[in-house]
């Protein structure tokens, strides 16, 4: 597993990752939110960009779509919300292992610390799951279900933005590291 990680975390790989993962916040969701919209005839927040949601909030916005919307929201999430984890996870992972690669070196066991945004993107697939489990029940929605979803957002959220936010922090070191080297280089250039 080292190996498939050191080989593949770079930009061969890395860009084309990147380039999907662009198409889905800035063409595929609005997309199908403002269709989603459409039906309500207001917009619908998915559940799935929340930090949190009651009972009351799923089942209010679960009838105010009507059953066009549900089905554009059933379609959403089970043909570009479960596959934006395969886009977005493979990009997190090998960038987290791109940075560690640079700041450690290929032969070390951190790299190992890329493989953490899998965390997250097990809870979206659980939360997916539960909300077209959610969709399909309606308007029987239990309790149980929305806050075992919620949970799963949570978690989900929680672990995602940590891995997103530990890169930058990798980055600013694989700087200074940087700096340091080419300082040291340039120091042993002039005696």
């Amino acid at each position: 597993m080292k190996n498939i990680l050191v080989k593949t975390s770079n930009w061969k790989f890395i860009l084309p990752f990147f380039i999907l993962f662009l198409i889905f916040p800035f063409f595929l969701f609005p997309h199908y939110q403002g269709r989603m919209a459409e039906f309500a005839g207001q917009d619908v927040m998915p559940l799935d960009s929340r930090f949190s949601y009651t009972y009351d909030e799923v089942k209010n916005d679960f009838d105010r779509l009507g059953s066009e919307g549900r089905n554009t929201y059933r379609f959403v999430i089970a043909n570009v919300d479960m596959p934006f984890p395969l886009i977005y996870g493979p990009l997190f992972i090998l960038l987290l292992a791109w940075l560690l690669k640079k700041i450690f070196g290929e032969d070390s066991g951190w790299i190992f610390l890329a493989l953490f945004p899998l965390i997250g993107i097990m809870f979206e697939f659980l939360e997916n799951f539960n909300t077209l489990s959610m969709l399909d029940s309606y308007p029987a929605i239990t309790e149980e279900a929305v806050s075992w979803g919620q949970q799963m957002t949570r978690l989900k959220h929680l672990f995602l933005m940590a891995s997103v936010a530990v890169m930058p922090v990798l980055g600013v070191i694989l700087l200074f590291k940087t700096m340091k080297r080419r300082q040291s280089v340039n120091a042993a250039g002039k005696r």
